[in-house]
């Protein structure tokens, strides 16, 4: 470096950028010495935090295990939760249809005596009629009106499927 000052001060005609270069290689080489200086400065305050630290280390392990556990604790109970809609949704299920069947059983234990006696007191009153009986509704809406591929409407039809029914009705029904 003390060469190129010397050969600065020899050759005061020196163009420009050759003086800004020597200029940059002295920026350069104070700034690497900062640099060497910085880091021999943070290695000495590392080693005495590293000491100071070794004392610390021993107690904050001891901190870490219960937070570790209470982490796992978190943990667990997270999961749990979000199993717990899916747990309830079962239970609800299986404890509605187990009453559901529960009063069913019940029901049919306190009613069967009714049951028989009625089975036992009542079979001269069942029997079936011998009149059937046939209710017949045509749709008179206008929707019926049109006329198929046939020339019938629908509601010719309709009354046709009537006399047809009504035809095998016995009379007085």
């Amino acid at each position: 470096m003390q060469a190129l000052l010397d050969h600065a001060r020899r050759n005061p005609d020196a163009n420009r950028n050759q003086r800004k270069r020597i200029f940059d290689y002295c920026v350069a080489g104070l700034l690497a010495l900062a640099m060497e200086l910085a880091s021999a400065l943070a290695l000495r305050a590392a080693h005495q935090l590293a000491e100071a630290s070794r004392c610390e280390a021993a107690e904050l392990e001891k901190q870490l295990k219960p937070i570790q556990k209470e982490i796992t604790d978190h943990t667990f109970a997270i999961a749990s939760l979000l199993q717990e809609g899916s747990a309830f949704k079962h239970r609800f299920w299986r404890d509605f249809f187990r009453s559901a069947t529960d009063r069913l059983e019940n029901a049919a234990k306190d009613r069967l005596p009714l049951l028989l006696l009625a089975l036992l007191v009542l079979p001269g009153y069942a029997r079936a009629t011998d009149t059937p009986c046939v209710v017949v509704a045509v749709d008179l809406t206008m929707s019926e009106e049109t006329a198929g591929p046939d020339g019938k409407s629908g509601l010719e039809k309709n009354l046709d499927a009537v006399a047809g029914i009504l035809a095998q009705v016995p009379a007085g029904t």
